[in-house]
C-alpha cells in the first residue's frame, strides 16, 4: 500500500476529485498524476487509511482542482509523504508535501474518522510569532 506511493514516481500532479457521502466531508479522494492515480480512501471495517492505485476515478467523485487547498498543488510533484498510526496501533492518517518551482511545498494531511476522511493543510508557523525568547 505505502510502498507503492514511496518508490513510484506518479509525475506532476493534474487534478484531484473526491466523493462526498458526506455534507462536509469526504469518503475519498483521488489524486491523478501523469504517471497514475492514487485514491485515498477509508477501509471500512477498520476505519484505516486505504491507499490504491486504480485506473479510473469514481463518476461521481466531484473536481476539486480548483479549489484551495489543492488548486496550489496542481502541476506539482509529491516529494514527502507519511503515514499515522494512532495510539492502537491503526494507520489512520496519511501526509502528502507537494512541491512546485516557482510556489513552493505543501503538506496535506487526510486522517480517517470513522468512514469519512479529515482533511488538513499543515502550516509552518514561525517561532517569533511566539514572541521574544527572553
Amino acid at each position: 500500500m505505502f510502498e507503492t506511493l514511496t518508490t513510484r514516481d506518479f509525475g506532476t500532479l493534474r487534478s484531484v476529485s473526491a466523493l462526498f457521502e458526506y455534507p462536509k466531508w469526504a469518503s475519498a479522494y483521488w489524486f491523478c498524476f501523469e504517471g497514475g492515480i492514487v485514491q485515498i480512501g477509508v477501509e471500512p471495517e477498520t476505519d484505516q487509511i486505504q491507499l490504491t492505485y486504480p485506473n479510473q476515478i469514481d463518476p461521481l467523485s466531484v473536481d476539486m482542482s480548483q479549489l484551495d487547498p489543492f488548486a496550489y498543488s496542481i502541476g506539482s510533484r509529491m516529494t514527502w509523504k507519511w503515514l499515522f498510526s494512532n495510539q492502537n496501533g491503526y494507520v489512520d492518517g496519511v501526509q502528502i508535501a507537494f512541491r512546485s518551482p516557482g510556489t513552493g511545498e505543501q503538506s496535506l494531511q487526510f486522517v480517517a474518522a470513522g468512514s469519512m476522511i479529515l482533511l488538513g493543510k499543515v502550516e509552518e508557523i514561525p517561532f517569533d510569532s511566539f514572541g521574544s525568547a527572553e
